[in-house]
């Protein structure tokens, strides 16, 4: 028998097999603009879980609903609570206690007994809390909670109606519970750092190019990104964004104070941007529900680019059109192999009768 190529006569061909003739093109306008309104709504859809839309420019308070933002000088602060061994709760792993592959920056364990009572021991434990909340959002949704580090926090008031405060550099960062029930924050798999791209902020775009230049320079770029807390590496590549971004521009070497309560950062960016060797993590849980919506908007311009007669038929069937193929490009062969040998079929040698049998 000569079926059509893709065709397996043990198993029927699934709505979107390339066996399947393309679309006939008087079909296609109805069928494109269904399979548009579909996607249109799964980007809906995707909204509806989101968060609303935050300022691209600033990361937001910690205190706001549904966030998680923790600023380095926060974490250093809380570093002064400690059991009766005088081992912290929190603890930021310095480049020097860094051995061999080890890529863990942040640990986070919970206080227990009186050590939970006190003001540092309430403030520690919000943070596992927090922690706690993203990582159960990630494990439940399969989405979203991208825990990132940003290092070298730019504080800078650009222009009356805008203000920046936000890391240069990101990192993207996992969460991880392990067996004593801390939490460890540390380098993703396969992960490398790339430069804010300051959204919307023309003036910045030739800083950029240089900042990127000089972040490949000293190999902070392309391959295993540093520590976010190894000041030491980053030092040369934030004095550069602070010299790129403005004249008046000034490296400050720490992180920004945060405030104790509400975990934003204390005070307001002055016109002249301050670049500070520092870090901070929180989360993107926009990240999953952009890359749907990007995904959505990219298949329904290709549906408008298609010529007549390239949809395929499987894609029409997902939208309830059903085309009848042309006359002998399936249903003939799919007929022929239906009835069998006997007289007026298709005679099948003994190999490929035992073969059908075999195959069920």
């Amino acid at each position: 028998l000569n079926f059509p190529p893709g065709f397996d006569r043990r198993r029927p061909p699934s709505p979107c097999s390339p066996a399947l003739p393309p679309l006939r093109a008087a079909h296609m306008p109805e069928a494109e603009e269904r399979l548009i309104a579909l996607l249109g709504y799964c980007k809906e859809f995707a909204k509806l879980h989101g968060k609303p839309d935050s300022d691209p420019l600033r990361l937001p308070a910690a205190k706001d609903e549904g966030q998680l933002v923790i600023h380095e000088d926060t974490l250093r602060r809380l570093q002064d609570l400690r059991d009766a061994g005088d081992a912290p709760f929190i603890k930021i792993v310095e480049p020097s206690e860094h051995s061999g592959d080890d890529a863990v920056w942040v640990r986070v364990r919970r206080p227990e007994g009186e050590d939970r009572k006190t003001p540092l021991g309430q403030q520690v434990c919000a943070v596992y809390a927090s922690l706690f909340t993203a990582h159960q959002e990630a494990i439940r949704e399969g989405r979203g909670a991208q825990l990132t580090a940003g290092v070298g926090i730019v504080r800078w008031k650009v222009d009356a109606a805008t203000s920046i405060d936000h890391p240069l550099v990101l990192i993207p960062a996992e969460l991880v519970l392990d067996e004593d029930g801390d939490f460890v924050v540390r380098l993703a798999d396969a992960a490398h750092a790339s430069i804010w791209p300051f959204p919307g902020i023309a003036k910045v775009a030739p800083a950029r190019l240089q900042l990127e230049a000089c972040a490949k320079d000293y190999h902070l770029l392309g391959g295993a990104a540093a520590a976010p807390t190894d000041r030491t590496r980053w030092e040369p590549l934030l004095k550069r964004a602070a010299h790129c971004l403005s004249p008046d521009g000034s490296y400050v070497d720490g992180p920004p104070k945060a405030n104790a309560k509400g975990g934003g950062l204390a005070g307001n960016a002055e016109s002249a941007p301050r670049v500070f060797n520092g870090f901070a993590l929180w989360t993107r849980d926009e990240a999953g529900e952009r890359g749907l919506a990007a995904d959505c908007d990219a298949m329904a311009q290709a549906l408008r680019g298609l010529r007549a007669g390239d949809l395929p038929a499987g894609l029409a069937r997902l939208v309830g059109i059903y085309d009848q193929p042309a006359p002998g490009a399936l249903r003939a062969p799919l007929k022929e192999a239906s009835r069998g040998p006997g007289p007026g079929g298709p005679q099948l040698s003994s190999a490929t009768a035992q073969g059908t049998q075999g195959g069920g």
